[in-house]
């Protein structure tokens, strides 16, 4: 019931905001908020194909509930259900690729996509997947550097050298107070501590740099030595569901999504907090119905 509800309201979400974007290019209406505290859309896409206005804002939910229908195909392989799913998919891929335009998003969504159709193929066609699996990866290889560079130059040179700034700043604050970092410090008085502090200049005033950034690094720049022992903990906790799960592929595909997201679109975000929640569910409910079957089974 949770996967459906989220698989068909990311693909729901996914469309009405990629009707929005056709509506918008062809003729300027626009009838989804587009006010401050709205999709807030930005003018400066990708500008791949369609040049649709960046709506960023939905990115995480519709990644998310990719996740979740990538999760499904691997669990339900009805015929019906797995053309369903198969459409959904494209839906929200169109929506991160071409709308909101995050390119962190792009490469991990592309990833799991991968990962979820090896898998499948895997199942009935293992030749399929060795022989076509080669050129796939050597590909990949081929165009990491440009999609590295895409990263590093052009547009996206100002935010890379930001970022690099933002990682030794918060690197060099993990043991601020002995074995506590940052702490909670008034943010009214204190803002320079969290965010930093450039100064006046032309270019910029006041608060730099942002702790969403630089993902789990903010939690040890926050926490210091408590932050460093929970993630521990956490990372313990995942191998664990994986190598009690009777599903361990779909358990991996579900770990993989946490460990791509830490670098700078962590789960521990606030704004992505229950992402985890549903993962770590997720993960646990994979384990205890290994636990009941195998109950059942003894029974028998």
């Amino acid at each position: 019931m949770m996967l459906k509800v989220i698989t068909w309201s990311g693909g729901i979400y996914s469309l009405i905001l990629i009707i929005q974007s056709f509506t918008y290019i062809k003729g300027g209406q626009v009838f989804l908020d587009y006010g401050q505290f709205g999709l807030n859309p930005l003018f400066d896409n990708l500008g791949i194909i369609f040049k649709f206005p960046r709506i960023a804002v939905a990115a995480d939910f519709v990644s998310f509930a990719l996740l979740m229908t990538l999760v499904d195909m691997l669990l339900n392989q009805t015929r019906v259900r797995l053309m369903i799913n198969s459409g959904l998919v494209v839906v929200d891929l169109f929506f991160i690729v071409f709308v909101s335009g995050t390119r962190m998003y792009i490469i991990i969504d592309l990833l799991l996509i991968a990962y979820t159709i090896c898998i499948l193929l895997w199942r009935e066609h293992k030749a399929a997947v060795v022989i076509t699996g080669l050129p796939l990866v050597s590909g990949i290889l081929v165009l990491l550097p440009k999609i590295l560079r895409s990263f590093t130059s052009g547009d996206r040179s100002a935010s890379y050298d930001i970022r690099k700034e933002e990682i030794v700043y918060y690197f060099n604050h993990i043991f601020e107070h002995g074995i506590l970092g940052i702490g909670f410090p008034d943010t009214r008085r204190y803002e320079h501590i969290i965010h930093g502090f450039k100064g006046m200049t032309l270019q910029h005033f006041g608060p730099q740099y942002f702790l969403e950034d630089v993902g789990i690094l903010g939690i040890f720049a926050v926490f210091g030595i408590f932050g460093i022992i929970w993630i521990t903990v956490l990372i313990v906790d995942l191998y664990r569901s994986w190598h009690h799960s009777q599903k361990p592929l779909v358990a991996l595909l579900l770990i993989g999504y946490v460990v791509l997201t830490a670098f700078t679109l962590s789960l521990l975000d606030a704004q992505r907090i229950l992402y985890l929640f549903i993962i770590l569910y997720s993960l646990d409910r994979l384990t205890r119905y290994t636990n009941y079957q195998s109950l059942e089974e003894m029974n028998k």
